[in-house]
């Protein structure tokens, strides 16, 4: 009789649980806020102006576990996208020395800036790092909550 109450209250917990992620799903085609980056090279980048190519926006910290691991899976990504994609790696609550260490330690060469203020983060509603937002026709097309890989990214720009 225990294991069946267990059981009973364990499936109620997770209806409420699942409703709750549900109900806070990232948004899916609003229109992308716009935003300017100075990479780390000190280039400018507006997003607007990206046109004719998806955008894939990835916000990261050198501290955050998961972007260590995620890092090399996005370098393969853009070597092998780069041609059909704009990619733009927005650092987030980082020295410059930090993050400049992390992009080398893992060798990225798509442009990565830092979000001095939080303010893409905020625009983006984002929780946590890392976030991977892709944006076609200045509309957020796909927004992953979580650690992303080179293979899930490319079935989604070959996708649009």
């Amino acid at each position: 009789m225990r294991s069946v109450k267990f059981v009973a209250i364990f499936i109620v917990v997770f209806i409420i649980i699942l409703g709750f992620l549900t109900t806070f799903k990232k948004p899916s085609g609003e229109k992308a806020p716009d935003f300017t980056i100075t990479t780390f090279e000190g280039k400018k980048m507006t997003l607007s102006k990206l046109k004719d190519k998806p955008v894939v926006i990835n916000i990261w910290a050198s501290w955050c576990g998961p972007c260590q691991d995620e890092a090399p899976e996005l370098q393969a990504f853009w070597k092998s996208y780069k041609d059909k994609v704009y990619m733009i790696g927005v650092n987030y609550k980082d020295s410059k020395k930090d993050a400049k260490s992390f992009i080398k330690k893992f060798k990225i060469t798509y442009p990565n800036g830092t979000d001095v203020d939080g303010r893409i983060y905020k625009k983006y509603r984002a929780t946590g790092v890392p976030e991977t937002i892709i944006v076609n026709d200045n509309r957020i097309y796909k927004h992953i909550v979580s650690v992303t890989t080179a293979v899930e990214l490319g079935k989604i720009i070959d996708s649009i």
